[in-house]
């Protein structure tokens, strides 16, 4: 049943492996320069990818709204 689930569902994944790392980095540092704290290096990979993707991020962490501060994620 989780196959067929996960079978059924669109995936996304980093488009410039390493680069969208050091991307991800990047968003981690800005968001400490900038005094914000809060979301970790998986937050980060997560918004990365959603910008990378040309996504909206549907969530319900404020970390989220953090880095979208800091960088061009569009969120829902």
């Amino acid at each position: 049943l989780l196959n067929e689930y996960l079978g059924s569902q669109t995936l996304y994944a980093p488009k410039a492996g390493p680069g969208s790392y050091a991307a991800a980095a990047k968003i981690f540092y800005r968001l400490r320069k900038a005094g914000l704290s809060g979301p970790g290096s998986v937050d980060c990979l997560i918004a990365q990818t959603a910008i990378e993707c040309g996504l909206f991020l549907l969530h319900y962490d404020s970390d989220f709204d953090r880095i979208a501060k800091v960088a061009p994620l569009k969120m829902w």
